[in-house]
């Protein structure tokens, strides 16, 4: 048996949690997570017709904090079902997000219900 009156007692910070609607995503890039060299990150996927969407740090497009290194985009209006996406990091390098780890070797994979 544990003696719970010998174990630290922690305070827990508030927890705010926020839930998506049907059809909307909250896409995120850390910038710091690809050696600083995504300066102006766009987001690809079949749902925008694979055309780049422009993702932001400046505290609009669902982005919290303008200027603190994470981009992004907040996207309404997609078709329930699994889609593909990846990040234009540079204008030549694409690459697959790196937390998601359902996808192939090229996009990575998102359901939308």
């Amino acid at each position: 048996p544990v003696n719970l009156s010998t174990m630290p007692i922690y305070d827990v910070p508030d927890v705010v949690l926020a839930a998506k609607g049907a059809g909307e995503a909250k896409f995120i890039l850390i910038k710091s997570d690809f050696q600083d060299v995504a300066t102006s990150p766009m987001l690809v996927a079949d749902f925008t017709n694979w055309q780049p969407q422009a993702m932001y740090d400046d505290g609009t497009h669902g982005d919290e904090a303008a200027g603190d290194g994470i981009y992004t985009l907040y996207k309404t209006g997609i078709a329930p079902g699994y889609h593909k996406y990846a990040y234009n990091i540079t204008q030549t390098n694409q690459v697959r997000d790196p937390y998601q780890e359902s996808g192939d070797s090229q996009y990575s994979i998102i359901q939308v219900k």
